[in-house]
């Protein structure tokens, strides 16, 4: 008695579990007709349990197409042919894998809705398969969540994609009349001059870095923002990178009467390894910022050597920042006040900028500074300090003598600005180099179908009538199996997006404007296929 007694209860227990379960349960025989469906799979599905059990298998709440589908990926699993029905809900089960997936069930009132469904075996004493049990939960909200998840980060990459866009047509129409400016910059400094028309250069091309400086920290932001900034691991001399930046605002500190120091005292090398561009560009932004903020007064630059990283460290004795002001500093668009703007000028990008490539050159950047008592900007960086032969191998890179006449390409300068056309035509004069000049694909074409041989094209691509894709693409499928032609985009946009369309029209290499003379080097000797005599 005692023992059907207990047997009573816990069955009245095991109901009682079942029906108050926040997830379906649901079992079935060996064939799949249903035995039990507990309260929780009433509510989300719709059936009664008297319409199901012993009278319907699963299949009356599932996706007949969605189990076809599946028994195609489980016998791939299995290696056998699973037939679609029952045995799909329960093949893995059988073979001891887990069985835990996705499937779509369909309420009584038609609704779709997703589920995790779990199935085990339930065995008797002797291990014998008797039934299996599904244990279901809805999953709706959750897939609602990361479809939701999806579409934002999907409207933000949109997002990114268009604000890349339009910061590479900016790019585009800066640098182009940039170009020119400091392109005539570099040419003129090769002449005799006055010494008061050296000052007035130096004051164009102060001006015009300046303006470059704007452009690039937008277009910076941007790249690291995407994942796009590359850095470069050549040879430099740090003491002449920060002696560069520093002389950058000596004019500057004289109007304001702030003094300007180095100290250099504590660097144990000069030469190391690294992205000298990136590292002045962070100079650069330091030391404007210090000068900017210091009425009068100093502004020192110090490098130093601690264990085997190198610091740099930016201290002034300018207005200081409140300690609560501090923590957001770093962040994109941020000033310490608002007035701040009015004040002082700057677009609140220069320290984000600092930070994040600081960040991308494995190092880091802190901040000391006190309201009223200035401010000190300290760099850490782990730089390998340069070899010999590393300064050597950077130093032949840029000798330009005989360029001519130990890499005698005939160039044609596709490029439709007739400001850029002089400054890269002058430069490569500067080289020994006379160039043909087309201002558009089309003509660029009709130069070379009128029998002119050339071994290189500077090829710019955003022309009118045809762009330097369309004329690359042209070029290529018609002249492949004549004289080879190595192709060069010349282009203002600085984008990895069009990097990669250069290469996927077949063009050979990729040079940026405003033209440095050693990179359009760099490209004459790697892409030189004569011998030389």
């Amino acid at each position: 008695m005692s023992d059907n007694f207990d047997l009573d209860k816990l069955k009245r227990l095991h109901k009682a579990i079942l029906d108050n379960a926040g997830y379906a349960h649901i079992t079935a025989t060996n064939s799949g007709v249903i035995t039990s469906f507990n309260h929780a799979a009433e509510k989300m599905l719709g059936y009664k349990a008297s319409e199901l059990i012993g009278k319907e298998t699963p299949a009356i709440f599932h996706d007949l197409d969605e189990v076809v589908q599946r028994a195609k990926e489980f016998s791939l699993i299995l290696r056998r042919e699973i037939q679609p029905g029952f045995e799909t809900f329960v093949c893995l089960t059988d073979a001891l894998l887990p069985n835990q997936h996705e499937w779509t069930y369909i309420h009584k009132n038609g609704k779709r809705f997703p589920v995790q469904l779990n199935i085990t075996a339930l065995r008797n004493d002797e291990g014998v398969i008797e039934g299996y049990l599904g244990i279901a939960s809805d999953i709706s909200e959750r897939k609602e969540r990361e479809k939701e998840v999806y579409e934002s980060h999907l409207k933000t990459q949109m997002a990114l994609k268009a604000k890349t866009e339009f910061l590479a047509n900016m790019s585009h129409e800066i640098r182009s009349p940039m170009n020119g400016v400091l392109g005539m910059v570099q040419l003129l400094k090769t002449t005799k001059l006055s010494i008061e028309q050296k000052a007035m250069l130096e004051t164009i091309e102060t001006s015009g870095k300046s303006l470059l400086v704007i452009l690039n920290d937008i277009l910076d932001i941007s790249k690291i923002e995407s994942g796009k900034i590359d850095l470069e691991k050549i040879p430099f001399d740090i003491k002449k990178c920060a002696q560069e930046a520093i002389s950058l605002f000596s004019y500057n500190s004289q109007e304001k009467e702030v003094e300007l120091k180095i100290n250099f005292s504590g660097l144990k090398h000069d030469f190391y390894k690294g992205d000298i561009t990136r590292i002045r560009q962070v100079l650069v932004n330091l030391l404007s910022n210090a000068i900017k903020f210091t009425p009068q007064g100093e502004v020192e630059l110090i490098l130093r050597n601690e264990s085997k990283n190198i610091i740099i460290e930016i201290k002034d004795s300018g207005v200081g920042i409140a300690k609560d002001k501090q923590k957001n500093l770093f962040q994109a668009f941020t000033q310490a006040d608002s007035s701040i703007t009015r004040k002082y000028g700057g677009t609140g990008l220069g320290l984000a900028i600092c930070s994040q490539l600081v960040q991308l050159m494995n190092g880091y950047i802190e901040l000391e500074s006190e309201e009223g008592k200035g401010s000190l900007f300290r760099v850490v960086l782990k730089l390998m300090e340069a070899s010999s032969e590393d300064l050597k191998n950077h130093e032949d890179k840029l000798v330009l003598k005989k360029m001519s006449e130990n890499y005698p390409h005939q160039i044609l300068l596709t490029e439709d600005n007739p400001v850029n056309q002089k400054v890269c035509s002058m430069i490569l004069s500067k080289l020994g180099y006379q160039c043909d000049i087309a201002s558009n694909g089309k003509e660029a074409l009709k130069k070379l179908r009128a029998g002119k041989k050339y071994t290189l094209i500077l090829m710019d691509l955003q022309m009118p009538e045809m762009d330097g894709f369309s004329a690359t693409s042209e070029i290529l499928k018609k002249y492949k199996d004549s004289s080879p032609i190595i192709i060069i985009a010349l282009t203002a946009n600085a984008y990895e997006e069009d990097r990669k369309r250069c290469q996927e029209v077949g063009m050979h290499g990729f040079l940026s404007k405003p033209i440095k003379i050693e990179e359009l080097v760099d490209v004459l000797k790697k892409h030189y296929r004569g011998k030389l005599t």
